[in-house]
């Protein structure tokens, strides 16, 4: 499959590919290593809910605040 391939599939189309393709290397038991970041960022999230410094929003809000952005 080439990259024109997928530009031209809908919305719904990419996403069950995408699933696709997750459900085959969840059978094939590809370990996935996360980047070393990862860790990072889970930690700092971590240390701001302990200080309760963390700040939740829901769902809606967040993409209200992403549609604004784009």
């Amino acid at each position: 499959m080439k990259t024109g391939d997928v530009k031209n599939m809908n919305v719904k189309e990419r996403l069950d590919a995408m699933e696709q393709i997750w459900v085959s290397l969840r059978h094939e038991g590809v370990a996935v290593e996360s980047p070393a970041w990862h860790e990072a960022v889970l930690q700092a999230r971590e240390e701001k809910i302990a200080a309760g410094t963390a700040k939740f929003i829901s769902i809606k809000e967040l993409k209200s605040a992403y549609r604004a952005k784009n």
